[in-house]
């Protein structure tokens, strides 16, 4: 069976990513923990074993990602919000011949190996798993065919997206299952909770996440 899992990222740029950071962090710093979080995502991706699909903003910083991950196939995020590109970048890996594609983004905490693999293990009773997040929202979509109530969203950044998502796909009369909830790190408050402290120490930010959320 042809799975696939996209990973969806904005290349960490100092000014460019992370932005709410930087009331407490420079634009670099902010961009570090960025990477951080990043890699230690895309390592556990590598190890679940499955063909792998960056989709980048923006492309023309392809470089940047490339020498971070050792990585050199990348595609771009194609549509007019972020809803349109998940469904751009879901629909096209799809119509490659995939038969479970599962998407997410860069800057969670929680996304370990058993994380992505139960994903694709409830894709085998369900049309559609989703990755909840604590902001109300989601942070992982996955799916076999196209399903198009899932983007219907017109804005992504409000506390309703998860349940409005269930909403419209019960009234398609799809199947679900939800994964655990995640969190991710938009606010200093969030980089204190990987720490346990206020101290702002991203070589310690950096040590938790490499010892407690990423693959041996």
């Amino acid at each position: 069976m042809k799975e696939a899992i996209i990973f969806f990222t904005r290349v960490p740029l100092p000014g460019k990513t992370k932005t709410r950071l930087l009331t407490d962090f420079s634009p670099q710093e902010a961009a570090r923990i960025h990477k951080i979080i990043l890699t230690s995502i895309f390592n556990n991706i590598l190890s679940v074993d499955r063909d792998i699909f960056v989709y980048i903003n923006p492309m023309e910083e392809s470089e940047v990602l490339k020498e971070l991950l050792n990585w050199d196939r990348f595609y771009p995020q194609i549509g007019e919000n972020l809803n349109e590109k998940m469904q751009n970048a879901i629909f096209e890996v799809l119509d490659r011949g995939y038969e479970r594609v599962i998407l997410l983004g860069s800057d969670l905490i929680g996304v370990t190996e058993d994380y992505l693999q139960k994903a694709f293990d409830i894709l085998d009773t369900k049309d559609i798993v989703i990755g909840p997040s604590e902001d109300g929202g989601y942070c992982l979509i996955g799916m076999k065919k196209k399903i198009f109530c899932v983007f219907d969203e017109e804005k992504s950044s409000h506390s309703k997206v998860l349940e409005n998502l269930i909403s419209r796909i019960d009234n398609d009369n799809l199947s679900y299952e939800l994964l655990e909830e995640i969190y991710d790190v938009d606010l200093t408050s969030d980089f204190n909770r990987v720490t346990g402290n206020t101290n702002k120490d991203i070589d310690e930010f950096e040590r938790i996440i490499r010892s407690e959320y990423e693959r041996k």
